[in-house]
């Protein structure tokens, strides 16, 4: 084949590169997405209860933004663990 879809061979400049580093730097990308993700719902939940605790109301802006907060957060993570 042809073109830049050759794909990595032993033979080609930076197969060594890309058989090490290409895999450290994905783990990390799913790692950090995985912190990211569980920080926001964290932000969520706390955005919440301290609506809550405050006296808010149903459509407190605190409120609004933390469910808001924990439903981007679980998709987030429902994305990257899917696939």
């Amino acid at each position: 084949m042809k073109g830049p879809g050759r794909g990595w061979f032993p033979g080609r400049p930076g197969y060594v590169y890309a058989v090490l580093c290409m895999p450290r730097r994905r783990q990390l990308y799913n790692s950090s997405t995985r912190a990211f993700s569980i920080t926001m719902i964290v932000i969520g939940i706390a955005l919440v209860v301290r609506t809550v605790v405050a006296g808010g109301g149903a459509f407190a802006t605190g409120l609004v933004l933390g469910i808001l907060f924990m439903l981007a957060g679980a998709a987030r993570l429902y994305l990257q663990l899917r696939g």
